[in-house]
């Protein structure tokens, strides 16, 4: 990362070229609504490289089935083992750059500013971020593609455009409309957008908007729509610039963004601007505050990515996307419902309850809802866990029948922490393994043949048998009662042998394990540092911490022993 004097420099400029670029263009079309003002207003650009560290974890080496494991987390406090399954290293490798605001971020933001009305349906001109395998509020995962530009740029214009009452507007940022007033509206407005005063050349970069607006004959209301668009397209208010020692101001952004998923309310902001957040008493009475409340919107931004839903109308073309859309709406609300609710981190995998909408019902119940009473397993679709959930079971499978090698990864990967060793050189073949497979093979025969060849076991065991308990759960998002589907155990894992007779007590020994415990923990960690430059062995303290303060492992739990550790709160 840049000193922190080049990124200020940095900063500066590109605020200063963002008012130069809208102001030089101001003519009597912008009265009309902002229009002959032309995409160009760019944020700057991320110091984190697009690419950068994929953000994945490397598994170390697996003890034997039922041993006791080697210390998670690279080093420190070991985690005992739980159901008869050992524990595997979790080692991230560094990666940190300046975050910017996610989309959902950025609406609520937005908001705070302007009003619920005037940002309502924004986020359609958004396009959607690819994740690059983590959290898509990770600085180094981000990539500053030209669309999303073109998006901010759309975004600012359509939010200004909608304000509805202005005389509101005003009297909230001053309450007045006289020219000679707009620097007070600056000062006011831009503290609020940047989350912390504007410095005197701050202010002073507004001024060739305010000179162009006064050449032009620009109305007060036309000149404030110039200056919300540039404060909307300000790297200031798209991202979380941090010192290497967080001052009070930065550690309320990163406290609100991480648990409300939004800035700072006034009650925090207070705090931050009375220069007393960092003292112990009056962060713990800030962090109690904020978890006591509600925990949704961070519940929503995390499960998107946790989950990998994103990717449900990439993986099923013969599903309608609006049904496909609906699924992945029941599943984030069903995981937002156990956060809130201080459900254990296990019930991810073993909740009997899945937040309803008319598509999913109609799905799992085969009758027509309207009504929000969560929804029961049926003997049609006897699902357990957020695993058997239709948006799920699409999102991780590349197969109609559900691949054993993409479920496989994911579960290895984004439930345990345990990701596969590189593929062979030269790619396998199925009909290399024609000899060995029964008659009409199944995916989880193609399975066993690729664990048990040479070639491929040294890698395929690392992962593919993790899917083999969700064999009757097809890619399709439906159950499937072919006695040809074998979903029972022993199978051997990275981690031991999991005896199991089918999904219904594989998932419970999952999400009673110590690996995912901790795997939940080092996820949580990634989203709310935004990077993977931590200690190995934080994710124990947090965990430890967790127990400690706690009856049961909770995301609140969770989320409360992160933000007391000194990284949170310093750097």
């Amino acid at each position: 990362m840049p000193p922190i004097a080049e990124v200020s420099n940095r900063r500066l400029v590109s605020l200063a070229a963002l008012v130069f670029s809208l102001s030089v263009h101001c003519t009597g079309q912008v009265a009309g609504g902002g229009k002959g003002v032309p995409s160009g207003g760019k944020p700057a650009a991320s110091p984190g490289s697009s690419g950068g560290s994929s953000g994945g974890v490397a598994s170390g080496t697996p003890g034997a089935g039922g041993a006791q494991g080697p210390s998670l987390g690279g080093g420190g406090q070991s985690v005992p083992s739980a159901g008869g399954l050992t524990t595997v290293n979790i080692q991230n490798p560094p990666g940190k750059a300046i975050s910017r605001l996610t989309q959902a971020q950025f609406v609520r933001s937005a908001t705070l500013l302007f009003s619920d009305a005037a940002v309502a349906g924004v986020d359609a001109l958004l396009p959607v971020q690819d994740r690059h395998g983590v959290f898509r509020n990770t600085g180094f995962a981000q990539g500053q593609a030209y669309d999303l530009i073109q998006g901010y740029d759309a975004a600012a214009s359509w939010i200004v455009d909608h304000v509805a009452d202005w005389p509101s507007f005003h009297t909230r940022w001053g309450g007045c409309t006289a020219a000679s007033c707009a620097t007070t509206f600056i000062r006011t407005f831009g503290e609020a957008a940047f989350r912390r005063p504007l410095a005197d050349t701050e202010v002073q970069a507004f001024q060739p908007i305010l000179d162009a607006a006064v050449a032009a004959t620009l109305s007060y209301n036309d000149t404030v729509k110039l200056l919300g668009r540039a404060f909307l397209q300000s790297p200031e208010f798209l991202y979380l610039f941090e010192d290497s020692v967080l001052t009070d101001y930065q550690l309320a952004s990163r406290l609100s963004y991480f648990l409300t998923n939004g800035p700072p309310d006034q009650t925090l902001y207070a705090t931050a601007k009375a220069q007393t957040l960092h003292q112990p008493a009056v962060l713990g009475a800030q962090i109690d505050r904020l978890l006591a409340g509600d925990l949704t919107p961070f519940a929503r931004e995390f499960a998107l990515d946790y989950l990998d839903l994103s990717r449900a109308t990439t993986r099923n073309v013969t599903t309608d996307p609006t049904v496909i859309a609906q699924f992945v709406s029941s599943a984030v609300e069903t995981f937002a419902s156990l956060v809130q609710n201080d459900q254990p981190i296990g019930s991810i995998l073993t909740t009997e309850s899945f937040a309803s909408n008319s598509a999913t019902a109609m799905w799992i119940t085969g009758q027509p809802s309207s009504s929000a009473t969560p929804l029961s397993p049926t003997a049609s679709y006897p699902f357990m866990g957020l695993l058997t959930h239709p948006a799920t079971l699409i999102s991780m499978s590349n197969a109609v029948f559900g691949s054993t090698v993409s479920r496989g990864i994911f579960v290895a990967d984004q439930m345990l922490c345990l990701p596969p060793t590189p593929p062979p050189p030269q790619a396998f073949q199925p009909g290399d393994v024609a000899g060995v497979l029964p008659a009409n093979p199944t995916q989880r025969d193609y399975g066993e043949a690729r664990m048990a060849d040479p070639r491929c076991g040294i890698c395929h065991k690392q992962f593919e048998s993790f899917s083999f308990g969700l064999n009757k759960w097809g890619g399709d998002g439906l159950f499937k009662t072919d006695p040809a589907l074998k979903d029972d155990g022993p199978v051997q894992t990275a981690l031991g042998t999991i005896q199991f007779g089918s999904y219904k007590d594989y998932l419970p020994q999952l999400a009673g394990s110590a690996q995912f415990e901790h795997c939940v923990t080092d996820q949580l960690l990634r989203y709310g540092l935004q990077h993977t430059q931590y200690p190995p062995d934080l994710a124990v303290a947090v965990l430890s911490a967790a127990k400690t303060n706690a009856s049961k492992v909770t995301f609140r739990a969770l989320m409360k022993a992160l933000t007391t550790q000194a990284i949170f709160t310093t750097k």
